[in-house]
């Protein structure tokens, strides 16, 4: 309020701006060494995340993507699906789960690896009458119209679930098979 009455209305603003650039000119000359200014917030346009994944898929725990290159803008959808999709074939085993990842804003050629945590029931086992050793993840390679069959690694077990890890090559369409 004593500026206000000593300056008068009109010219607060003024003072205001005066003594802000006053104060930032005393910072930059006599900042003392060695001590950094904190860095700039970065802008709107940096602040977009380099990869969004989105798992709808309640087996896949987790999901992490490897890239060949540096990546902005990506999103990575993991989708249960209810069936194949039309016109793949079936898999070898017998199948407990398909599901598909998707990406966007990147091509599919610049995953260099993935790595899944998934989790089959325990009760499937019962109802199949196999062991744990028995899951396989199949990857279904449009390209040469087959899977390719991938050994997870057990993580743990639960009283209701097995726990699983496993690295891909590239992401499609998969299922998660028992398989001897």
């Amino acid at each position: 309020m004593f500026i206000k009455d000593f300056l008068g209305k009109k010219n607060v603003r003024s003072f205001l701006s005066i003594f802000v650039s006053v104060f930032l000119i005393f910072l930059i000359v006599f900042l003392p060494p060695g001590i950094e200014a904190p860095p700039s917030l970065p802008s709107a346009s940096q602040s977009a995340p380099p990869v969004l994944v989105v798992i709808h898929e309640k087996s896949i725990l987790g999901l992490n993507v490897f890239f060949k290159s540096k990546v902005e803008g990506v999103r990575i959808f993991v989708d249960g699906l209810t069936w194949k999709p039309w016109g793949v074939p079936d898999p070898p085993g017998v199948v407990i789960k398909y599901f598909e990842v998707r990406l966007e804003n990147v091509d599919v050629d610049v995953v260099d690896k993935a790595e899944f945590t998934f989790k089959v029931e325990k009760k499937l086992f019962l109802e199949k009458g196999v062991d744990v050793d028995v899951v396989k993840l199949c990857r279904y390679d449009a390209d040469k119209s087959e899977w390719t069959v991938f050994q997870p690694v057990l993580l743990k077990k639960d009283i209701s679930y097995v726990y699983y890890k496993v690295e891909v090559d590239r992401l499609s369409v998969f299922a998660v098979v028992f398989m001897a």
